[in-house]
């Protein structure tokens, strides 16, 4: 199901955002009123906070143990394999110097796909 939701049908974003409220629900986070990709969750020990595009995600916070499970919530429930440092997000490049606490992105990928795309676009000034 998760896969024809994904891919396969004309209404797959919303059916895969629909999976992914229930899931992110059952462990606690809570949609942001005025911003509905983004979920968080609040305690003693942190906090966690996802971001979702359709089926695009980061998931950043201070509280190890919910990021754990929600960790192995993935893994179990849709068999998420990839989970550590950002590379991509929506066609964006990511690169993170933890020692210096410098993050860097860079959108060179999504312009050169959006040439291709509009080739007119490569003409203007």
């Amino acid at each position: 199901m998760l896969r024809n939701a994904l891919y396969g049908l004309r209404k797959s974003p919303q059916l895969f955002n629909q999976l992914l409220d229930e899931l992110l629900n059952s462990c606690g986070l809570r949609r942001c009123v005025h911003e509905a990709c983004i979920y968080k969750y609040y305690d003693a020990d942190g906090w966690v906070l996802v971001g979702a595009e359709v089926d695009d995600l980061i998931v950043t916070g201070t509280n190890t143990k919910k990021m754990a499970e929600l960790q192995r919530l993935f893994q179990d429930k849709w068999g998420v394999e990839k989970w550590g440092d950002i590379h991509t997000f929506l066609g964006m490049r990511y690169k993170y110097n933890r020692p210096a606490g410098v993050l860097t992105l860079d959108v060179e990928q999504k312009i050169k796909v959006m040439l291709k795309r509009f080739p007119e676009l490569a003409k203007l000034p």
